[in-house]
């Protein structure tokens, strides 16, 4: 019953705002839910909010840290299936709940696009085992998709853009780029929501892997 923005948290069922609960780390972080509690993630720490005591407290976290948030320029996506996070931005980090530890993977190629790498909106879609992110990078065979970041090979992909029922890219796919468009994945469905800004509309689209049009990123 609660949503949380940087320090503040909005009780839904008082409708009211609060500062923070102690314990908070601080500014530059990035706040993902999982069934561990909201995560807090910054350059100046880690941390998880308790909903039973209601206090922040400090995530164990062994192995190499996120050296780095800029705004719309990171993305950190919970993977359900294999209970860790994933963080991207200059390097790509796999933290493990279970074990309380962080490695870095290392990649054959990462894709930057503008400023990005992968965006804040990203998201993890399990049953693709795929990290999906609203951003266009290029395929190696020359066609242009979104970015997208396979769980299982641990390497980046161009995944094919969100097309109608009649094989045309949707007003949504040609704006590309853009963090615009905020994503969530609905387990019970198995579905992506879009929810695009620009054009004040919401997209849903289910992503099938193995009909997919998915190649390696350039």
């Amino acid at each position: 019953g609660r949503y949380f923005y940087r320090s503040a948290v909005y009780d839904v069922r008082a409708r009211e705002w609060r500062k923070s609960s102690p314990g908070f780390l601080g500014t530059g972080e990035f706040l993902i839910t999982t069934p561990h509690g909201v995560v807090a993630l910054s350059t100046t720490g880690n941390c998880r909010f308790d909903a039973k005591t209601e206090q922040w407290e400090k995530l164990p976290w062994e192995g190499p840290a996120i050296r780095q948030f800029g705004c719309d320029q990171s993305a950190v996506a919970y993977d359900s299936k294999r209970d860790c996070l994933w963080a991207f931005n200059t390097e790509v980090i796999r933290y493990d709940f279970k074990t309380g530890k962080a490695e870095q993977i290392t990649t054959a190629c990462q894709p930057k696009v503008k400023p990005w790498f992968l965006v804040r909106e990203s998201i993890c879609v399990p049953e693709a085992d795929l990290v999906l992110s609203p951003v266009t990078v290029k395929a190696k065979d020359g066609w242009m998709g979104w970015a997208g970041w396979d769980l299982t090979a641990q390497k980046y992909l161009a995944v094919d853009l969100p097309r109608n029922d009649g094989g045309k890219l949707t007003p949504l796919a040609l704006a590309g780029n853009s963090q615009h468009m905020a994503l969530a994945y609905d387990a019970e469905f198995d579905v992506v929501l879009l929810n695009d800004m620009a054009h004040a509309a919401v997209w849903v689209m289910r992503l099938d892997r193995k009909t997919a049009k998915i190649a390696d990123a350039e």
